[in-house]
């Protein structure tokens, strides 16, 4: 787009040219024959296109209907706008001016310095210290039991593997 032209011009130009061309072809459209409806020498295509008389419409004559059954709200009263007081203003008389005694060189009173005072010193936990388990007593030694020769009792299972 050329520096001359701004965006705003450039559109209106954009917008002219294009209901110029819509004009034209409307124009030279409406002189064709495309747009002329097809004869009536031929039979309709279904009997729904058939050309039937037309419906008496009389306004008049038509049944008032029932209420909706959302009616439209109405519409909110406008609330009056507030009137603003008007501010009384005053006049004021001047004050009268003072008189005042000379000024006398006054010398500042010493103060004394403020000493410096440590914070608080901070509480910091004990550090956590170990405590040695409890000794214990040693425990016994496990014994085997002695085994017996003895043969299984009838009522036992055999474990030996002979038949």
């Amino acid at each position: 787009m050329p520096d001359r032209l701004s965006v705003p011009f450039t559109l209106l130009l954009v917008a002219l040219v294009f209901c110029l061309t819509i004009a034209i072809e409307t124009l030279l459209s409406a002189g064709s024959s495309s747009a002329k409806p097809t004869t009536r020498d031929s039979a309709p295509a279904s009997p729904a296109s058939t050309p039937r008389s037309e419906p008496d419409l009389a306004l008049r004559a038509a049944v008032r209907l029932p209420a909706l059954r959302d009616p439209r709200k109405p519409a909110r009263k406008k609330r009056p706008k507030r009137t603003r007081k008007k501010r009384v203003t005053q006049v004021r008389a001047p004050a009268p001016a003072a008189s005042f005694p000379p000024a006398v060189s006054v010398r500042p009173t010493p103060t004394a310095t403020p000493r410096y005072v440590p914070p608080a010193p901070r509480y910091v936990p004990p550090a956590p210290t170990y405590v040695a388990p409890a000794p214990r007593a040693p425990r016994p030694t496990p014994t085997a039991p002695t085994p017996t020769a003895a043969p299984p009792s009838s009522g036992e299972f055999d474990t030996t593997g002979e038949p």
